[in-house]
């Protein structure tokens, strides 16, 4: 569904309300014997903006009830640091998706247990000159350790950006412009599901070089699902507005 598709559901619209019932691509992984997660930084509000948000929550793994604690024990001060502590806001989304992953850590699910984790990051990048660069380092270094713990060779990740710099002097720059025009998209599959699935693999590599748009994105999501045989985990980051 595209957005103008839900202009009747948004927060004054005539059939407004919660948005339990909306087709979900990660209730799909959940009828196929997945277990869910959806993770967000800066409060976890991008379903409480221009809609009502979940009744009950989505997922199996929700992590906006603990934004909500964290502002209730200690208010998170709307600052330029976009920290909650002595760390960022999007470290502890890397961390909860990380144990989530994981099937070495005690609280992990078992190795043949499928999942499907969908994470958006933003946090203060669009007031903070300097930010973008620190993300980038620690973004790198975290899937550095989902690479070495082993993680990545059973892991499908699917890296999306949108349109870089909301506002500000550098949107209106070449790079700025070329950001909003051409989201950056990553797609890394295990060697293993490259190996089974070569057809596919194939064409996931010649489409690299199409448009593609994100109901493109979203048929392969459901492909993958037909693929669980090769592979146990989905991982799904959206990167606002960080990448080009």
């Amino acid at each position: 569904m595209t957005f103008s598709e839900l202009e009747s559901q948004r927060v004054g619209g005539e059939h407004a309300n919660f948005i339990d019932a909306l087709p979900f691509v990660w209730n799909k992984f959940e009828q196929a014997g997945y277990v869910t997660l959806y993770a967000e930084d800066a409060g976890g509000d991008i379903f409480h903006t221009d809609f009502y948000g979940f009744e009950q929550p989505p997922v199996h793994h929700y992590m906006r009830p603990f934004w909500q604690a964290a502002a209730d024990l200690q208010p998170v001060e709307t600052t330029d640091s976009g920290c909650l502590g002595p760390l960022p806001q999007y470290k502890y989304v890397f961390n909860y998706v990380e144990q989530f992953l994981s099937v070495s850590r005690a609280a992990s699910y078992p190795a043949h247990v499928p999942r499907f984790a969908f994470a958006f990051v933003s946090g203060s990048a669009e007031n903070v000159a300097t930010f973008p660069g620190r993300f980038d380092d620690d973004f790198a270094a975290w899937l550095g350790q989902l690479q070495r713990s082993g993680v990545l060779e059973r892991t499908v990740v699917v890296l999306v950006g949108d349109h870089g710099p909301s506002y500000g002097p550098g949107r209106q720059t070449m790079l700025g412009r070329t950001a909003e025009r051409l989201p950056l998209l990553v797609v890394s599959v295990p060697r293993t599901f490259a190996e089974k699935h070569s057809a596919m693999t194939r064409n996931l590599a010649t489409n690299s070089d199409r448009l593609v748009t994100p109901l493109d994105l979203h048929q392969t999501l459901l492909a993958l699902i037909d693929a669980t045989d090769s592979i146990t985990q989905v991982q799904v980051g959206y990167l606002s507005p960080l990448s080009p």
